[in-house]
């Protein structure tokens, strides 16, 4: 019997030869594709469920762990379940992650403002992340004053104020719930 090589005894899902991107992966139908939601991790989703509920105060939370252990996977299944996708997702994991199981009145329909950090201002991230977002959602017609004040503000590479990020942010966030694009940014 000849001599079995180590790659013919595993073979490895192509979903994890490569890390999770969020800002690349959301738009791939594929990126969620064998995840498996944890027992930790379906806890964690309960928890955050709850903040959805309208008494509720819990509306922000951190998420740590070490390297490679899952956290921009949770995070790419949180953009889709918090944009309204449970439905889906539900049918992709084949655990039961639908609303109703939370107690959630109403389907949320947030829209996530996707950053991955880098080597930059944490703020210049986030206004290009919004920048990104503003136009996938604004492809036709004139850009708004808003619009252009964040393409400005990324093109040249402005040192901006946390507060000014904030409020573009607001900004933001009350013209796509006055629009009706969603229901809110979803910030990850």
């Amino acid at each position: 019997m000849g001599a079995a090589t180590i790659s013919s005894l595993f073979q490895v899902t192509p979903r994890y030869l490569r890390s999770t991107n969020l800002e690349r992966d959301f738009t791939d139908p594929k990126a969620l594709e064998n995840y498996v939601l944890t027992l930790h991790a379906q806890d964690c989703l309960a928890r955050l469920a709850g903040g959805l509920r309208p008494a509720s105060t819990q509306r922000a939370w951190r998420l740590t762990g070490n390297y490679g252990s899952g956290k921009s996977s949770f995070a790419l299944f949180l953009a889709h379940w918090f944009a309204g996708n449970a439905t889906q997702l539900s049918k992709t994991l084949q655990v039961d992650v639908k609303y109703d199981r939370f107690s959630v009145g109403i389907k949320p329909r947030y829209v996530p403002l996707l950053v991955t950090g880098s080597r930059e201002p944490m703020g210049l991230a986030i206004l290009r992340g919004l920048d990104r977002l503003l136009s996938e959602h604004y492809q036709r017609g004139a850009k708004s004053v808003l619009q252009h004040q964040i393409e400005t503000a990324v093109a040249h590479n402005a040192r901006v104020s946390d507060a000014d990020v904030v409020a573009f942010i607001r900004l933001a966030n009350e013209k796509l719930v006055k629009d009706g694009k969603s229901g809110g940014l979803l910030k990850n």
